[in-house]
């Protein structure tokens, strides 16, 4: 039982290490604002691998995910079309290059969440409604 435990914390310990955090559009702007656009010669980082918002690790092409923002101490903001993720990637190493993420968001308007209307009754609707109750009524 106890094993079962530890080796099921194990792995989720795991998968947490490897996700990155998704936060919403707002909060995602804040942490990459300022920056400018691309100016890094960043044809030696093509295949360097980085984890996504969408759950899986991608492989960074130039073509296929453009660079949107560059920010300073070498951190760049990589748009993925094929899965719609924006990721916040800082990169590291000296002879062998890695990628790692920070945050991500999904890129687009979120949709806004209908609200609940609460049932309103004016004078015209009560009229109304007593009318109706009159004509079933005969």
């Amino acid at each position: 039982m106890f094993l079962k435990e530890c080796t099921s914390y194990l792995t989720i310990s795991i998968i947490k290490l490897f996700m990155v955090k998704v936060v919403p559009l707002q909060e995602f702007y804040q942490n990459t604002f300022g920056g400018r656009p691309c100016q890094l010669d960043t044809s030696i980082y093509v295949g360097t691998e980085f984890n996504c918002g969408c759950g899986s690790s991608h492989r960074w092409d130039p073509y296929m995910m453009p660079v949107i923002r560059e920010l300073p101490m070498l951190k760049l903001v990589i748009d993925n079309p094929s899965c719609g993720y924006v990721t916040f990637v800082k990169i590291k190493g000296f002879f062998k290059y890695r990628f790692e993420s920070i945050v991500s968001c999904l890129n687009g308007i979120e949709k806004p969440q209908k609200k609940i209307k609460k049932n309103t009754i004016t004078k015209k609707t009560k009229k109304t409604k007593k009318v109706l109750k009159k004509k079933k009524v005969k």
